[in-house]
């Protein structure tokens, strides 16, 4: 059996690190955005258990209060044999276009929805407008993303002194899991290793052939 040529040995090793490249690119770039996309969700999730006629056993319903942009969670759980709903629209009013479905007895349904439109809002029971006027209801606050703090105008300086101008606030760097982290160093480590391969892989084949033995 004839053996196999150096430069056979040399072109499967080369294909074996070129794969392995393309292999820990593909893997490693969707746990970045993945473990990215994790840290910017929110979500904030209330419970609320339907009686007559209100909410968590009171009349009315308590304040649901979110910051904007933030995803509304609402477990809805009835806890009598008419039927409810949760319901924010136009009819609260609102900017929304929510409601989930009605139920009775002692089912539950969720309904889920991004706060984008910041204010105050009702939701209400929409099966009947006597439900809302005898306490189906409640407050949505969606609180506005907060700006920049107001720097108050300082004093007149004293001569020969220039007003201090405040320091533009730095953005806080994105903080990663460490999973994250040791899966982006073992993907340098093995980036560096294969690139090292395959260099000298080339300054191999780069080298004259030797004598023929006599």
């Amino acid at each position: 059996m004839t053996k196999p040529s150096l430069s056979s040995k040399k072109t499967a090793i080369l294909s074996l690190a070129v794969v392995s490249l393309v292999f820990l690119v593909s893997f490693t770039v969707p746990i970045i955005s993945f473990g990215q996309a994790q840290q910017m969700q929110k979500v904030d999730e209330f419970k609320l258990v339907l009686n007559n006629f209100g909410y968590n056993g009171t009349k009315g319903g308590p304040d649901i209060i979110v910051n904007q942009g933030d995803t509304v969670r609402i477990i809805l759980t009835s806890a009598v044999t008419t039927r409810h709903d949760f319901a924010l629209d136009a009819n609260s009013p609102s900017p929304y276009n929510v409601k989930s479905d009605r139920i009775s007895g002692s089912n539950t349904t969720t309904v889920e929805f991004v706060a984008t439109s910041a204010g105050t809002f009702k939701y209400y029971c929409s099966v009947s407008p006597t439900h809302r006027e005898r306490g189906l209801e409640g407050n949505l606050i969606v609180n506005a993303v907060a700006a920049l703090p107001v720097v108050p105008p300082n004093p007149a300086p004293a001569p020969l002194q220039q007003p201090q101008q405040p320091e533009p606030a730095l953005a806080p760097a994105p903080e990663y899991s460490s999973g994250i982290d040791l899966t982006l160093a073992a993907g340098v480590v093995a980036i560096i290793v294969v690139i090292g391969v395959v260099v000298a892989l080339m300054r191999g084949r780069s080298k004259p052939k030797g004598m023929p033995e006599s």
